[in-house]
């Protein structure tokens, strides 16, 4: 007869189970490291908070008591001031109220990085048409032909997403501004897990060396006299691609044109420093 297996003992023919490694544990430095770099961007989110309601609040109630104030003061006085008086008090209202508009687009960005995404599936082609249709419908003059070809299918924040295409069609529109058969193209592909696409204008074009001031906030390659605006939306362009957890970059050459390139996760992947545990993904 056979004993039976007892203990460490093993049947014959069965196999012993791997020895399971112990749990890593993390040292309690780099715990207090991580804690410490956690807390540090809570403090930096509340202050980015603290300065979008002021931004929305305590700014804007000034501004908006001097666009009253000079609106009332051309009303009453313009026919008694002369045209150096009339001058400064036009230049006063514009100053105003390109400070306010300034300030709207800087909440743009702000909210483009705090709010959560509603990732859904989108027709990107469907998308630039429509987006593009739009400014056709807000703008003076006829825009440039615009030419979309096979774009890829990806899952993306709808609303954030038309947010991007906008911003990059209205600057390949800008920079194609006055030239003869201006055309804007549209055309992507996906490349494994990602969806990648790009939007190509024959405008001005920029130095390649001053590719990555483009993506940066204020970041103007060009006069403000030939190219006027505020310098934010391809940063906002490029908040919006990282949020998804992609990326952005541009191509160009002085009266060449530029193409600007997109690639998005076909399924995001935003990652946001959050109240929780370090790491964490909202």
């Amino acid at each position: 007869m056979h004993a039976s297996a007892t203990g460490d003992e093993m049947p014959p023919g069965a196999c012993r189970p791997a020895p399971q490694a112990p749990p890593a544990v993390c040292p309690p430095d780099v715990r207090a490291d991580a804690g410490g770099e956690l807390a540090s961007l809570r403090s930096e989110r509340a202050e980015l908070q603290a300065m979008s309601h002021a931004v929305s609040h305590e700014l804007r109630s000034p501004l908006g008591a001097i666009l009253i104030l000079s609106s009332l003061l051309t009303q009453e006085c313009g026919p008694a001031l002369d045209d150096q008086g009339r001058e400064l008090l036009r230049r006063l209202t514009d100053c105003a109220r390109s400070t306010v508009a300034l300030m709207d687009r800087l909440l743009v960005l702000h909210r483009a990085a705090e709010q959560e995404l509603a990732p859904v599936a989108v027709d990107l082609r469907a998308t630039v048409q429509a987006v593009y249709a739009e400014q056709a419908s807000q703008h003076a003059g006829p825009l440039p032909e615009l030419v979309v070809h096979e774009l890829p299918g990806l899952v993306a924040d709808p609303a954030l997403l038309r947010l991007l295409l906008a911003n990059l069609l209205a600057n390949a529109v800008k920079c194609s501004a006055g030239r003869a058969g201006a055309r804007i193209e549209v055309a992507g592909s996906a490349s494994g897990d990602e969806a990648l696409f790009h939007v190509r204008d024959h405008g001005v074009g920029f130095d390649p060396r001053m590719a990555e001031r483009l993506f940066t906030l204020f970041g103007h390659v060009h006069s403000q006299v030939q190219f006027p605006g505020a310098g934010i939306g391809l940063a906002l362009v490029q908040r919006i691609a990282r949020r998804h957890g992609g990326r952005v970059w541009a191509e160009g050459a002085p009266e060449q044109g530029a193409t600007f390139h997109v690639a998005l996760p076909r399924v995001p992947r935003q990652v946001v420093c959050t109240a929780g545990a370090a790491g964490a993904a909202e």
